[in-house]
């Protein structure tokens, strides 16, 4: 669901009683015809959902180097 949540839905699942999740994916790469980077979409998105609900809401993070995935584990 990651890719398909947005702030209206976030809003909506908190409203009706749920936990509206922002994922680190949300929305698409592009708003309008402008490429804009992961921190200043969710930063809009953030706002959004403030402004749509007054409920909690959770918002996951990604936590990796990039171009590197970290490993928590051994592989045996």
């Amino acid at each position: 669901m990651s890719w398909i949540t947005d702030a209206k839905m976030v809003a909506a699942v908190s409203n009706a009683g749920g936990m509206g999740v922002l994922g680190p994916n949300a929305g698409a790469k592009f708003e309008g015809s402008k490429k804009i980077s992961t921190k200043e979409r969710l930063r809009n998105k953030l706002r959004k959902i403030k402004s749509l609900t007054d409920k909690p809401f959770a918002v996951i993070f990604s936590l990796q180097k990039r171009g590197r995935m970290i490993r928590t584990h051994k592989p045996f």
